[in-house]
């Protein structure tokens, strides 16, 4: 077969590659996976504080500092999957920020929280645990989101390792603010340090390991 007949032959057997979905709808449907997962396993392992609801219903800086949290998932994600496509224009002053502002916004809060507590400090809802469930819980999305991004061209990767790593943990320390006690220093110490630390650790792992 000659090279004219052999190329006429492979590319009649070529088929159109599905594109991939935009970039928001695959945030915001990791997101809510993420979110679904991680609450499922914090009810197997102990019921939510029972009154959270009416906390969040009554409470303005309270329900303010959760949506905030709320927010961190879904920008971050967006983020890693824009920087996992080198032709969507990667890394940008205007993306760090999107993904970033959550993050400062609650170390703000939080600082605001030990003079001016959205709650009552209360021990009602502790979760003996609550460290491991807010570190640990990221690990099942982290893995489900490495996979997503290695579908692209992983660009930046210690960039795109922050805000994989963000997306995939914060949530978890996020969803322990209505799960377990509400104390300010007991939030910062057991809740969102565990996250953060577990964050740092899964950034290094993605800029070692992720092959481009």
């Amino acid at each position: 077969m000659d090279t004219e007949n052999l190329i006429d032959s492979l590319a009649a057997k070529l088929e159109p590659t599905k594109p991939l979905k935009p970039h928001w709808q695959r945030a915001l449907a990791w997101s809510l996976l993420a979110h679904a997962l991680i609450i499922a396993l914090a009810i197997l392992a102990a019921p939510f504080r029972g009154t959270f609801y009416s906390q969040l219903t009554s409470q303005p800086q309270f329900l303010v500092e959760f949506l905030i949290g709320v927010s961190v998932g879904p920008l971050a994600c967006l983020t890693a999957f824009f920087l996992a496509i080198p032709s969507d224009g990667g890394l940008k002053k205007s993306r760090i920020f999107m993904a970033l502002s959550p993050i400062l916004l609650q170390i703000l809060f939080m600082t605001i929280s030990f003079f001016q507590p959205a709650l009552a400090p209360s021990e009602d809802g502790h979760r003996p645990f609550c460290y491991l469930e807010s570190g640990g819980y990221g690990i099942v999305p982290f893995l489900i989101m490495w996979f997503q991004i290695k579908k692209g061209y992983p660009w930046h990767r210690g960039w795109l390792g922050l805000y994989l790593s963000l997306a995939s943990f914060m949530p978890a320390a996020n969803i322990m603010y209505i799960a377990c006690m509400y104390d300010p220093l007991h939030n910062l110490i057991y809740h969102f340090f565990p996250a953060m630390l577990m964050t740092a650790i899964a950034t290094l792992v993605v800029n070692k390991f992720l092959v481009r």
